[in-house]
């Protein structure tokens, strides 16, 4: 197991986190930190760091590296972006970086940092197309993502830090000063040839300031889940939140719920950007993406070679699977007969696609029982708490939470999946869905209680009053059939029909 660390000296903060690698198995975050010391702040005319500033990172960045030599940490790797790239004074701030704290930063170039944003996106979303957008302190990434490959990037030499500066935003904004702005941004956008032509269905949206809009509209809505990464608002919640932070001065801008301390005198330049974006590209949709350019230089040092990703659901249940030690050859065989089941069955459940449900019975069947690892009684409420919690990519938060509904529903017991908590993220059949698919994995459980695949398969009769199951097997099922007998109240409550063994 090794520990590898990166640090981000940004425009605006300093970030550091910690991995754990697994070597070809799989790797988690298992520190994060962030410093904010605004570093592009009070540049001159001439692009030179401020000496303050400058030592205020320095003093960072010793405290991130001791922290990192205590974590046992074997490979760091440290990068500045937008500030020190356009410094005129960068040469003597790395020096002084190198002699004071014994780091080699890499000053990445606006192509770089894009190609970094894109590869964290591609690694962590299921989503072909849109239009990434990294809003730093110091500079914006625009990245066009069309069937998952990098057609087009550019770097933008702005960010909130200046767009707030240069126009007063941190107090009220004036109609004037407004309209100002949007001629400005309106002449940005213009200059980047390709992005009206390209028209982008939705943002994806990179960095802390839009991990905080999205914080901002997640408490306005009461938005059930507290996930940034894929988390997903339209183009008029944008514009709304625009114009509730842009009409408050720095003042009235600190009540408003969500907002993080250290972003109140910033947001109001990123929001407009975003507005304004939004505007210009006639977007519909936004996602925030909780991976960026440092989730993106791990995810190219774990795969290596800049190996692309196949399927981000796929590859994070398997590397979850991992992480909890989950019995694979089990896992699988639940699987394949919950999948059965869904099948045959299929008039009966209250979710009328079956497609619809792929993710959902995958990830439920394979993370059944990952609450093992905490402790075996109650292990479904564990199992849940996890899938929940996990960080899994590649599944809306509507999938998640489904997900980890069913799989609390694997154990006999009084646990009863309920979803009212969660009423903002379903429609009214996902309640009595989730019961249904509760029983089918249960019963695919049970049918693989000995994890030796005594059940090959399983076939479904339908009238009616009962439902019949027909095991599949060589071998004495008695264990198994008297486990099953134990579900057909349940079985009945869910689904109308009495259960029957064959």
């Amino acid at each position: 197991m090794k520990k590898i660390a990166i640090i981000d000296v940004g425009s605006n903060s300093i970030r550091l986190i910690i991995a754990e690698f697994t070597k070809g198995r799989c790797f988690s975050i298992i520190d994060d930190l962030k410093a904010t010391v605004r570093l592009s702040e009070g540049m001159d005319e001439n692009q030179r760091l401020r000496p303050e500033k400058m030592i205020q990172t320095v003093a960072v960045l010793q405290r991130f590296k001791r922290l990192c030599e205590a974590a046992g940490v074997k490979e760091l790797l440290a990068f500045a972006t937008a500030a020190v790239r356009t410094a005129a004074n960068q040469a003597d701030f790395l020096a002084v970086v190198q002699r004071e704290t014994g780091l080699a930063l890499r000053v990445l170039s606006g192509e770089e940092e894009a190609g970094f944003d894109y590869y964290g996106v591609v690694s962590s979303l299921d989503l072909r197309n849109g239009l990434i957008v990294d809003i730093g302190g110091g500079s914006t990434e625009l990245i066009l993502l069309q069937n998952r490959r990098k057609v087009q990037s550019t770097s933008i030499p702005v960010g909130a830090i200046q767009l707030t500066g240069d126009f007063a935003l941190v107090e009220q904004l004036s109609e004037t000063r407004e309209n100002e702005l949007k001629q400005y941004l309106a002449d940005l956008f213009a200059a980047v040839p390709w992005l009206r032509a390209a028209r982008p269905e939705r943002i994806i949206g990179i960095g802390g300031s839009f991990r905080n809009l999205g914080k901002i509209h997640r408490r306005r809505t009461a938005y059930p889940l507290d996930l940034a990464h894929n988390y997903r608002f339209s183009g008029q919640d944008m514009a709304e939140l625009y114009s509730d932070i842009v009409t408050k001065d720095a003042g009235q801008r600190a009540a408003i719920k969500g907002l993080s301390p250290d972003r109140q005198d910033i947001i109001a330049g990123a929001a407009a950007f975003v507005h304004f974006l939004c505007e210009y590209c006639r977007i519909s949709e936004i996602v925030i993406s909780g991976s960026g350019v440092r989730e993106g230089l791990l995810y190219s040092t774990f795969l290596k070679n800049g190996k692309l990703i196949g399927n981000v659901h796929e590859y994070s249940l398997r590397q979850t699977m991992r992480q909890y030690n989950v019995r694979y050859k089990h896992a699988r065989h639940v699987y394949h007969l919950f999948s059965r089941l869904i099948e045959q069955l299929q008039p009966l459940i209250a979710v009328g696609n079956v497609a619809d449900l792929g993710k959902i019975a995958k990830t439920a069947a394979y993370l059944h029982d990952c609450g093992l690892t905490i402790r075996y009684y109650n292990h479904q409420k564990h199992s849940e708490y996890i899938i929940l919690n996990s960080g899994l990519n590649g599944l809306t938060h509507r999938e998640l939470v489904m997900s980890a509904r069913i799989a609390s529903l694997h154990r006999n017991g009084d646990y009863k999946a309920t979803l009212p908590s969660y009423a903002a993220l379903f429609d009214k059949n996902d309640q009595a869905a989730v019961e249904q698919l509760g029983v089918l994995l249960r019963l695919a459980e049970t049918l693989n209680r000995c994890g030796d695949r005594s059940v090959r398969d399983v076939r479904c009769g339908i009238n009616n009053q009962a439902v019949t199951l027909t095991l599949v097997s060589s071998l004495d099922l008695e264990l198994e059939k008297g486990e099953v007998a134990k579900s057909a109240p349940i079985f009945r409550e869910a689904f109308g029909r009495s259960l029957v063994i064959e």
